[in-house]
């Protein structure tokens, strides 16, 4: 006997949510459960990992802080712990990217229609910052002082000497 899985696709194109089972089977992942705990930070997943194996040395309002953190509305018991964590996973990895996956079909399907793939690309490139493009995002003040001068220079030799993990980098957190 063989076991046959549905390509993910056809449940997307159906707007249903992709049975957990199947997901995890096609991307080789344990569980709802595995997978959110990976998906949480670490201090959150320390927290959830104590919790599931043994409820009692949890601290509480730790635990409560994650669970409110990710929209738990129920009370976390030893006894509903793992269906709380396999709840808020699958809520977190499934259930909120098919939500937006939903609200952008349309668009993204109106887009497909009208947008030839070279533009596509030609916006893509167009978004790589590159030393220029960075310099341009400058503004300086109308009236600039001598050590204003000796500042915004270096900071053009700077980006100008940047590699690119800077450049990425630098417009998000230079922003006014």
């Amino acid at each position: 006997m063989s076991i046959k899985f549905r390509n993910p696709c056809d449940w997307l194109d159906k707007g249903q949510i992709f049975p957990t089972a199947s997901l995890t089977s096609v991307l080789g992942i344990i569980s709802v459960t595995e997978s959110f705990l990976q998906y949480v930070s670490t201090q959150e997943r320390e927290i959830l990992e104590l919790a599931l194996k043994s409820f009692n040395s949890v601290e509480k309002d730790d635990l409560l802080d994650v669970l409110d953190a990710h929209d738990c509305q129920m009370l976390a018991t030893e006894g509903n712990i793992a269906g709380l964590v396999s709840q808020l996973g699958h809520k977190s990895l499934i259930q909120t990217p098919m939500f937006v996956i939903d609200c952008w079909k349309p668009i993204l399907k109106t887009l497909a229609d009208t947008l030839y793939p070279q533009t596509l690309v030609e916006i893509v490139e167009e978004r790589i910052p590159t030393p220029n493009r960075v310099k341009d995002l400058l503004e300086y003040p109308k009236e600039m002082t001598a050590p204003l001068n000796t500042v915004a220079r270096h900071l053009r030799k700077y980006i100008g000497e940047s590699d690119n993990t800077t450049l990425k980098a630098f417009p998000v957190l230079h922003r006014g």
